[in-house]
């Protein structure tokens, strides 16, 4: 019977928390930033609309004042930095663990007995995880869980058609439809920022010929900045070009698979795939920090 493939819940404990934590924390920061962003826009609405209704003013300085808020405590919590680190650790300690349950990169050198390497796996996650500040699980877990040791025991074809399909294919399609995501959404922005400014266009060359609608030209203009603003914190543009590069060298590698025969080989292929990753992570994590 061939073996399965790690699913999520057969990676460490470890990771399971981190990746939750981390996904929290970018929920943290992206909302901190959609306030940031949306709530001047707000505030400039309010404004024009207090020039008939005076009192939509306290909604102008009620949102300025939550908008300085939100900066403190986006720059106190320092949201960003702990999404980035927590995120860089779960994808560490995943990779560690796929390298200790195919028996790959450090975790199968000659003389090594399987004491050798548990004890090396559980540095390699406590080195990743040194620096944080992350919860322990809420309820029980094993690092190296039954399905790593059954996936580690197993034959060498298995453990080959566990790693090509759970790692390799897994993370070929996360970057190929991450990749048509930020370029969708790139596009989508793209488009809303010139008809915010074809907007604001039409209705200046209207006020300057005395139609009296420059409320609106101040809306335009104001929406303008966050549309801008929003695109740069995602990156949408550059993160599709990104991963694209991944996909492709992932690609190649998926079609290098069937030629990697003797061990060493393997063992090759397999640290060239994790560096492929690993190299997009430390790239992601540069551009974001």
């Amino acid at each position: 019977m061939t073996t399965s493939s790690l699913q999520y819940d057969d990676l460490p404990v470890t990771f399971r928390v981190t990746d939750n934590e981390a996904g929290r924390a970018e929920t943290r920061f992206t909302n901190l930033v959609r306030g940031e962003i949306v709530l001047p826009l707000v505030g400039v609405a309010a404004g024009v609309g207090a020039i008939w209704v005076s009192e939509l003013g306290v909604i102008t300085v009620v949102a300025v004042a939550i908008v300085v808020l939100l900066r403190v405590l986006h720059r106190s919590t320092s949201s960003d930095s702990r999404w980035y680190e927590l995120r860089a650790a779960a994808e560490n300690i995943k990779s560690v663990a796929w390298l200790y349950s195919v028996r790959s990169g450090p975790f199968d050198a000659t003389g090594q007995n399987e004491e050798d390497a548990e004890r090396l796996f559980l540095s390699r996650l406590d080195a990743a995880t040194a620096e944080l500040s992350v919860p322990p699980p809420v309820e029980a877990g094993d690092e190296i869980t039954p399905a790593m040791r059954r996936l580690r025991d197993a034959p060498v074809d298995d453990q080959r058609a566990a790693y090509l399909d759970g790692r390799l294919q897994d993370q070929l399609s996360w970057y190929s439809t991450a990749q048509r995501r930020n370029a969708s959404a790139a596009v989508r922005f793209e488009v809303l920022h010139l008809v915010i400014a074809a907007f604001t266009v039409v209705v200046g060359a209207l006020v300057v010929t005395g139609v009296d609608i420059a409320p609106a030209l101040t809306v335009g203009s104001g929406a303008s900045g966050p549309a801008v603003a929003w695109a740069d914190v995602r990156r949408y543009r550059a993160l599709s070009r990104t991963y694209a590069q991944t996909a492709r060298k992932l690609t190649l590698l998926r079609s290098r698979a069937r030629l990697e025969d003797t061990p060493e080989e393997w063992v090759t292929f397999v640290d060239d795939v994790e560096a492929t990753v690993d190299a997009e992570h430390a790239q992601w994590r540069a551009a974001r920090s």
